[in-house]
């Protein structure tokens, strides 16, 4: 039996066959579970509904990533030149996986996005805008020439195109603090502009100390965990100038330091 065919039309039965997935770590079960019901469920998702997509494909794209930089990392070491061809050949497998996983992701979170537009759901909308960041980033992580370009210049139009709508959040707000949080990773990652991450990092946390006493309990409990992820990078960027290092990453143990939580309409998403 395939999962991609299962015909649940109950919400309940199809957060419960995911969680069972969860626990088992199959994440592209996951994905075949929630993606069918999600594409045809009106209206936005809830809260819940939200998180265990994004956790679903966080994970299967998050092992094909630490796969893809380990073999990536084989290929520079000399004494492993006589499997190069083998390793690269497995290398281009997992950024075709990855590829495919964020297009996926990507058409979905613009189809989710329009929802929430329609519903006038700016939280929702700013957090589509940085799932399509995130994705575009993903790309870009693991792609070269044009998909490299291409990808890099969709997540950068996705992440500011969340931040002009963050605008309307309070600074201190977890939607907009993650989104500022992951766009500042791009800067300093992706793109090499250090300088720039550490002061949009700094800028972001600044402005929600001074207003986290005016976010609920709940929030600012979420907003609190997400300041931690920018003081750490901070701290480790801001020595990392000082030092004059590179910031080479180490392809074997490197991890995202983003939240855990969690125009394009003329761009084709065959195109990359």
């Amino acid at each position: 039996m395939s999962l991609k065919t299962l015909n649940i039309s109950n919400s309940d039965d199809v957060m419960l066959l995911a969680r069972i997935a969860e626990q088992s770590e199959q994440y592209d079960d996951m994905i075949d579970i929630l993606k069918p019901f999600f594409e045809k469920k009106e209206g936005d998702l809830s809260t819940e509904e939200r998180n265990i997509l994004c956790l679903a494909y966080k994970n299967a794209v998050g092992m094909r990533r630490i796969a893809w930089r380990a073999a990536a990392a084989v290929t520079k070491i000399p004494k492993y030149k006589d499997y190069s061809k083998d390793t690269l050949s497995y290398q281009k497998r997992l950024e075709e996986e990855v590829v495919n996983l964020c297009k996926d992701m990507l058409k979905l979170a613009k189809s989710l996005q329009a929802r929430a537009k329609k519903d006038n759901n700016v939280e929702s909308q700013i957090f589509y805008s940085k799932l399509q960041g995130d994705y575009f980033r993903y790309v870009a992580e693991v792609g070269d020439g044009e998909r490299l370009e291409k990808a890099t210049q969709m997540a950068l139009d996705s992440y500011n195109k969340g931040i002009e709508l963050a605008e309307q959040l309070s600074p201190a707000d977890p939607t907009r603090l993650s989104l500022l949080l992951n766009y500042s990773v791009f800067c300093y990652e992706n793109v090499g502009q250090k300088e720039q991450a550490i002061e949009i990092a700094n800028q972001a946390f600044e402005d929600a100390n001074s207003d986290l006493d005016q976010v609920d309990k709940a929030k600012a409990q979420e907003s609190a965990t997400i300041l931690e992820f920018i003081k750490e990078n901070l701290g480790q960027w801001k020595q990392k100038l000082k030092e004059g290092k590179s910031g080479t990453k180490n392809l074997f143990s490197q991890q995202d330091s983003e939240a855990q939580f969690i125009n394009q309409d003329d761009y084709d998403d065959d195109d990359y």
